[in-house]
């Protein structure tokens, strides 16, 4: 099974940056040596056959770990699901170029989960490839996480359709999805990966100065060290 990765890093940061033009972006940020960015990418690698970068138009991207495709933000500014329509459609489309299946699963992930393991991504996408569901979403701390989800590339018509009827946000599509049909949705809940990441860390995303200090102490307490910021050469 095809499998393909759109890993978004197109966003602002404003909270992040609270403002400041020249604080880094997070795809930028470091966490013992290995931007975010780069991070992400070695999480999502084994679980996949295509990897695409949706990013920022003329945003300078940090050094990568293995070769992805790079797409640009069509619509600046209009949120990960117009970002995430981006990169299903470049990953279809140069695999009709290429001569080869198109993906039958696409993992959405943001480039803000700098402690995403590896074997949480396969478990969603092992769990995604043995249902029928068109979204695969797991559920932690009562938050529906779409923004580490499997989808099937089948939903890109009602994506599309969202997006035209002025509509951005990703968990209202969800719920219009979970209502479309029985069975479209499959939520993934906490017992089904603790085993894996019992302290859920793979779903700490990064959008505050907090949230980075947070980060820094679940993987760094008691070792010293933390994130900091490498800048674009």
């Amino acid at each position: 099974m095809d499998v393909v990765a759109i890993l978004l890093c197109g966003g602002g940061s404003r909270r992040l940056r609270r403002g400041d033009a020249s604080a880094p972006r997070k795809e930028w940020l470091l966490l013992e040596g290995k931007t975010f960015l780069a991070r992400v990418v070695e999480a999502l690698a084994p679980s996949v056959s295509d990897l695409v970068v949706v990013a920022a138009p003329d945003e300078p991207l940090p050094e990568l770990p293995r070769p992805v495709s790079v797409v640009r933000d069509t619509v600046p500014g209009a949120g990960p699901l117009s970002g995430i329509v981006d990169g299903i459609e470049a990953s279809v489309e140069r695999a009709r170029v290429e001569g080869r299946p198109e993906p039958a699963l696409a993992v959405l992930v943001s480039c803000d989960l700098p402690l995403l393991l590896p074997a949480v991504v396969g478990r969603l996408v092992g769990i995604a490839a043995g249902s029928d569901a068109e979204w695969t979403v797991p559920e932690v701390g009562g938050h529906r996480q779409v923004l580490l989800s499997v989808m099937r590339p089948s939903l890109l018509p009602a994506m599309r359709n969202w997006l035209a009827g002025g509509r951005h946000d990703l968990k209202g599509l969800l719920a219009a999805t979970e209502l479309a049909g029985q069975g479209r949705v499959r939520i993934v809940r906490e017992a089904e990966i603790a085993a894996l990441d019992p302290e859920m860390r793979s779903f700490l995303d990064v959008d505050t100065a907090e949230d980075l200090g947070r980060v820094s102490r679940e993987l760094t307490y008691g070792c010293g060290g933390g994130a900091s910021y490498t800048p674009p050469s």
